[in-house]
C-alpha cells in the first residue's frame, strides 16, 4: 500500500496543494521556506499514530497567510491510499475509508469545534468572533467526497481508529538528527528494532542467556573480581556500620533478554579500526549506516502479517555524504520496496531522480508555495520526459532549485554574464538566487515546457544567439554562414513564452555583441593574457580612436570571434571575466533579459 495522492489546504505555506505520488522514492525539492518540512509534517498529522494529540492541536500560525481564522476556516490534509487489494491486513485497516476498489482516503481536519459550529449556525454567535481555542482537530475518512471541494462545515466519513492506524508504520528522520547518539541509545537505535523483528523463540533467547550466566559465574571466580568485592564490602561496613550493612558482590546482574538487547551495540571495522564504537566513524558513513539499518527494518516488517503499510519520511538523507555516496544511497532508497519521501538540496540526487518521482515546491511573493510533479503538471509527453531526465545532470538540475533561471547556450555566457551584470548594473545574480545555466546547445524547448502556469511557476529567461545554430556554426568557421540570418529554433521557442518563460535573442552572437567601443580595453587585456598578440594590437589601435565606424566595429568583432574560437570560447570568456571591471558596455539584450527575470 502506498500514498498516491496528497491534498493540503490552508496549512502554512501550502495553501492549495494537490499532487500525485508514486511508489518508491519521492524527492521533495525547493528553496528554504518553500514548504518541504511542512509537507512531511502534514503526512504525519494524517497517518502517524505516534503523534501526540497536543501536536495535532494546531495554532493560529499554522493557517496560511491571509486566512483569517476569526471566521470559520479549516486546515485540511487528505491522503489517498492504493495498492492494498488482496492484502488482508491492509484491507482491514482502510475498509472504513474506502472510496472505490483499491482506493481509500483519510483526512485530517482542523476546524471550529461542535459548539462553535452550532453557535454560528443558529446565530447565537457572530461568525467573526472565533478564537483559536474554539478549533479542534478530527481524523476521519472523506466519505467519498473530493477533498479539494470539502467545506469547513461539511461532515466527513467514519472516524479513524488509532488502534488500527498503529498498523501503518511511519519513521521520520529530521534534518538536524544525531544518528551517532541514536545508534548508541537502545530506545532509538534501529538495532533494537531489528532484534524485535528477528522474532526469536523462547528457546533461542534462553540459549543466549545461559551463555551470559556461564560467563558471569566464571567471572566471579577470578581473584581480581573477588578481591574487589571484598574491599568494597569492607569499606561499606566501616562507613555505615553493622546496622545498615548489606551484601555486595562484583559481577554481571542476572541477565534478562531485554537487558541483553539494551546492552548490544554496533561495532565497526574499517580503515585501521577494529570493533570500534560508531563515534570513531565519520558523520556521513554513520548516516548511511543508520539509513541502511532502517531499510532492513522495513524489509523485515514487510513479511509480517500485522503490518499494513510503511512510510519513511526523511529530511536531507544526503547530509554529510560524498556526492558519489549520495547517488548510491538514493539509488538504494529507490529500490527499497517501501515508500520513501525525502527532502533534498542535492543536485547529485535530483540528477538521478525520475521526474515522475520529483515534487518541486516554489515559493512566491504571496508566501504561498506552488507545487508540481513536472511529468504531470507540466504536461510532458513520454519523449519530453525522457529528454529532460537525460539533460538534467548534476549541473543543469540546479534550475530546479534556483529562485529564477537564466538559460544560455554554453559556458562562455556562464563565465562572463554574471561579472558583467554585476559590474555594469550592480546586480549580483548569485545573491538574488538567479542561476545562469548552460545547456550546451540550443535545445531550450525541452526546458521551456517546465516553466509555465501550473508547472514550475518561477521565471526563466533564455538568452541565445540570433544568427547561429549548432548546425551552421561549423560552416561559419569554414567561411560560410547562416544564409537565412536567424536561429531556426527561436520562432518555435517564442510559442512557449508565457508569464514564466521568455526568449531573448541577440542580433548576432555573444562574442560579436561584446565587441563594442566600451569593451575594447577588457577584450585587449583578454587577448594579451591569452597570447593573441595580433588581436591585442588590433584592439589597442581601435581603442585609441575616438570613434569607430560600423565597418571598423565589424572588423574588431570578427577578430575577437576568431580569437575566441582559436583558444576556445569558454576559455576566452573565463579569462575575460577576470577583466570584467574594465568593461563599459553591457549588450542591451542581456540587460533586457536580466530586467525581465528579476521582474
Amino acid at each position: 500500500m502506498y500514498i498516491r495522492r496528497l491534498v493540503i489546504r490552508n496549512f502554512r505555506a501550502l495553501k492549495n496543494l494537490d499532487i500525485q505520488l508514486q511508489p518508491g522514492l519521492t524527492c521533495l525539492i525547493g528553496e528554504n521556506n518553500s514548504g518541504k518540512t511542512t509537507l512531511l509534517h502534514a503526512l504525519r498529522l494524517v497517518l502517524d499514530a505516534n503523534l501526540s494529540n497536543y501536536t495535532r492541536q494546531l495554532s493560529r500560525d499554522d493557517f496560511s497567510r491571509g486566512v483569517n481564522c476569526d471566521e470559520p476556516q479549516q486546515i485540511l490534509i487528505a491522503v489517498e491510499l492504493t495498492g492494498f487489494a488482496a492484502r488482508p491486513e491492509e484491507e482491514a485497516l482502510v475498509s472504513e475509508w474506502a472510496t472505490s476498489d483499491d482506493v481509500a482516503a483519510l483526512c485530517y481536519r482542523f476546524r471550529p469545534g461542535r459548539s462553535a459550529r452550532q453557535g454560528v449556525k443558529d446565530g447565537s454567535r457572530s461568525p467573526k468572533s472565533l478564537k483559536i481555542e474554539d478549533y479542534e482537530w478530527q481524523l476521519a475518512g472523506i466519505g467519498g467526497k473530493d477533498p479539494t471541494l470539502i467545506q469547513w462545515d461539511d461532515e466527513l466519513g467514519a472516524p479513524a481508529r488509532f488502534d488500527r492506524l498503529c498498523a501503518f508504520h511511519i519513521t521520520f528522520l529530521q534534518a538536524l538528527r544525531d544518528v551517532e547518539e541514536d545508534l548508541r541509545r537502545s530506545r532509538f537505535s534501529p538495532l533494537t528494532k531489528l532484534l524485535d523483528e528477528a522474532n526469536l523463540s523462547e528457546i533461542e533467547k534462553e540459549k543466549l542467556l545461559d551463555r551470559l550466566r556461564s560467563a558471569n559465574d566464571e567471572l566471579k571466580k577470578e581473584a581480581v573480581v573477588t578481591n574487589l568485592g571484598e574491599s568494597i564490602r569492607s569499606s561499606l561496613l566501616q562507613t555505615v556500620g553493622d546496622s545498615f550493612n548489606f551484601g555486595v558482590e562484583v559481577g554481571i546482574s542476572d541477565p534478562s533478554f531485554n537487558s541483553l538487547a539494551r546492552s548490544l551495540v554496533l561495532l565497526i571495522s574499517s580503515n585501521g579500526l577494529a570493533e570500534a564504537d560508531p563515534s570513531r566513524n565519520g558523520l556521513g558513513l554513520n548516516n548511511a549506516l543508520y539509513i541502511s539499518m532502517l531499510m532492513e527494518v522495513f524489509r523485515q516488517r514487510t513479511s509480517r502479517s500485522n503490518i499494513a503499510g510503511q512510510l519513511l519520511l526523511v529530511e536531507e538523507p544526503e547530509s554529510h555524504l560524498h556526492p558519489e555516496l549520495q547517488r548510491i544511497v538514493f539509488s538504494s532508497l529507490q529500490t527499497s520496496g517501501c515508500q520513501v519521501i525525502a527532502t533534498t538540496h542535492s543536485t547529485h540526487v535530483t540528477s538521478i531522480s525520475p521526474l515522475k518521482n520529483t515534487v518541486i515546491l516554489t515559493a512566491n511573493r504571496s508566501s504561498h508555495s506552488t507545487c508540481v510533479v513536472p511529468s504531470i503538471g507540466c504536461g510532458l509527453n513520454s519523449e519530453e520526459e525522457k529528454d529532460l531526465e537525460r539533460y538534467l545532470d548534476a549541473t543543469r538540475s540546479t534550475l530546479l532549485f534556483a529562485r529564477r533561471v537564466i538559460l544560455v547556450e554554453g559556458m562562455s555566457e556562464v563565465f562572463l554574464i554574471p561579472p558583467l551584470v554585476k559590474e555594469r548594473l550592480g546586480i549580483d545574480l548569485q545573491m538574488e538566487g538567479i542561476a545562469v545555466i548552460a545547456i550546451h546547445g540550443t535545445h531550450f524547448a525541452a526546458y521551456g515546457n517546465l516553466f509555465k502556469k501550473g508547472g514550475i511557476e518561477k521565471r526563466c529567461v533564455v538568452i541565445t544567439d540570433g544568427d547561429l545554430s549548432p548546425e551552421t556554426e561549423a560552416e561559419d568557421e569554414c567561411g560560410g554562414g547562416n544564409e537565412d540570418g536567424g536561429n531556426p529554433s527561436i520562432e518555435g521557442l517564442k510559442k512557449l513564452e508565457g508569464p514564466f518563460f521568455k526568449v531573448i535573442a541577440s542580433r548576432t552572437t555573444f562574442e560579436l555583441e561584446l565587441a563594442s567601443k566600451g569593451n575594447l580595453t577588457m577584450l585587449r587585456s583578454t587577448a594579451t593574457r591569452l597570447g593573441a598578440a595580433k588581436t591585442a594590437a588590433l584592439l589597442q589601435g581601435a581603442d585609441k580612436k575616438k570613434s569607430l565606424s560600423q565597418t571598423e566595429l565589424n572588423s574588431v568583432g570578427q577578430a575577437v570571434l576568431r580569437t575566441a574560437r582559436r583558444f576556445g570560447k569558454a576559455r576566452f570568456a573565463q579569462v575575460a571575466s577576470e577583466f570584467a571591471n574594465q568593461a563599459n558596455d553591457l549588450p542591451a539584450y542581456i540587460e533586457e533579459a536580466v530586467a525581465w527575470v528579476r521582474g
